[in-house]
């Protein structure tokens, strides 16, 4: 079964989707193009055997036309080892707002797959009740690509691909991506004469003319890129000796995208993904730079260059974790900067702290909630660039160890908290638990910022 209803919220039209795969045996793609006379919308979800995601889009308008949906539905090997394709439509009434009332779309019912009939209606079973919505898919290159769909339902001029099995180059990358309205998809260190079919379908499905490759040939292959440029795209490459270099130059090819230098930057530890990951998705489109461990107290020569280059204009560094803590005093005075230096226990704890930091200075309460594993860095790589601070986005590194202490969430929300606020898994289970997912949402359901 596949619904979608629309809503007003705040005052302007909301779509929500639901896709439930009835199919006990087989995984889906749903796959729903939004027929509108301005501009279309594309919905892209991954849906596992016998569960449902769920999922809405923004219209940023007041109102919206009656629409037609046409939904493509891909059962994964259930004919005979082959994929099975089936398609329908559906239609969603018009809105205005400000309404206070849902409408329903006519909903499609549907067996699972071997069904001599595919229309045949059945009694809709109950839908996943779980308190958030989950982006993912079978693997986490899958689930770049889908995060990718969500975030730009209306396609992508320029993807960013990294690789997608060493955290490295890549990490300083969602600034660049927000910048360039461009999704970070993964590509395996095994691939060096292929691309993985996920970077084909997005390509595709984004349409999309430019690639930007984050890091060297180690990172990502020369086979890869040359793939790349004889399939027509335009292909550059951002890379440095190191991880650090490589940070430094995709600051310069941020400054390049958004036409004016930030005031200010982020600094993390280039060996811990949570720090960096942390980092760069609160930074909006300020820069993020790379320092070493936490055992040193110097900064990479190459960011320090940078600093004092930009000591004109930058008037703050940010620096989390211990390790960027350890040398904040250097980069502050290197860019004639105020510093402001966020260490905590836990990447979970370090991770709020960091959007509380936001959120007290951009105003307003939490609205959605992005969740990503703090063991594994690349489904919050490719979440990074979902995130707008500016609009009460945060991302959230977390383990199913922390479901044993949520005080810190629990004060954040007491500052900032919204009953109503999105919750969303990025990854699968074995990246962020249903449990643990639900104990974050149900904290934001209890929540009510102190007046």
């Amino acid at each position: 079964m596949y619904s979608l209803w629309t809503f007003c919220d705040h005052g302007y039209a909301i779509h929500g989707f639901t896709a439930d795969n009835v199919s006990k045996e087989y995984d889906a793609y749903f796959e729903a193009q939004i027929e509108h006379p301005r501009h279309g919308n594309y919905i892209r979800s991954y849906v596992p055997a016998g569960s449902s995601r769920s999922s809405t889009l923004h219209t940023n308008s007041t109102s919206v036309p009656e629409l037609t949906l046409d939904l493509e539905i891909t059962w994964l090997e259930a004919d005979n080892g082959n994929d099975l394709v089936r398609r329908f439509e559906m239609q969603a009434p018009a809105i205005s707002c400000p309404d206070d009332n849902t409408y329903p779309a006519q909903s499609v019912y549907f067996l699972p797959p071997g069904a001599s009939d595919p229309n045949e209606a059945q009694s809709p079973e109950e839908l996943n009740d779980m308190p958030f919505w989950r982006i993912e898919g079978p693997t986490r290159y899958e689930t770049a690509e889908d995060n990718a769909y969500n975030t730009f339902p209306d396609g992508a001029q320029t993807i960013l691909i990294a690789n997608g099995d060493v955290a490295a180059d890549q990490l300083s990358g969602a600034p660049l991506g927000r910048a360039l309205r461009a999704p970070i998809l993964l590509q395996p260190s095994s691939y060096e004469n292929e691309l993985h079919p996920s970077i084909v379908r997005a390509v595709e499905n984004l349409g999309a003319r430019q690639v930007v490759i984050l890091g060297g040939n180690a990172a990502v292959s020369r086979g890869t890129q040359d793939l790349l440029e004889r399939s027509g795209l335009r292909v550059a490459r951002i890379a440095g000796t190191t991880r650090y270099e490589t940070a430094v130059s995709i600051a310069w090819e941020l400054i390049s995208a958004s036409g004016a230098f930030a005031s200010g930057v982020s600094l993390a530890d280039g060996g811990n993904f949570t720090d960096a990951i942390t980092a760069a998705g609160a930074s909006d489109e300020d820069p993020l730079l790379l320092t070493y461990g936490a055992e040193s107290n110097q900064l990479p020569a190459e960011v320090l260059e940078f600093l004092q280059h930009f000591e004109s204009t930058i008037e703050n560094v940010r620096a989390v974790g211990r390790a960027a803590a350890n040398v904040s005093e250097q980069a502050a005075t290197a860019a004639i900067a105020e510093s402001e230096v966020i260490v905590r226990a836990r990447p979970f704890e370090t991770s709020i702290a960091t959007a509380q930091a936001n959120l007290a200075e951009n105003g307003g309460m939490v609205q959605r909630i992005l969740v990503a594993s703090a063991d594994e860095f690349p489904d919050a790589l490719s979440a990074g660039v979902s995130v707008d601070s500016t609009s009460g986005d945060i991302l959230i590194v977390a383990s199913d160890s922390d479901m044993d202490n949520m005080q810190a969430l629990i004060d954040f929300l007491k500052l900032y908290g919204n009953p109503d606020a999105q919750v969303v898994a990025v990854g699968g289970t074995s990246a962020v638990s249903d449990a643990l997912a639900t104990a974050i949402a149900d904290n934001v359901a209890a929540s009510a910022p102190s007046s």
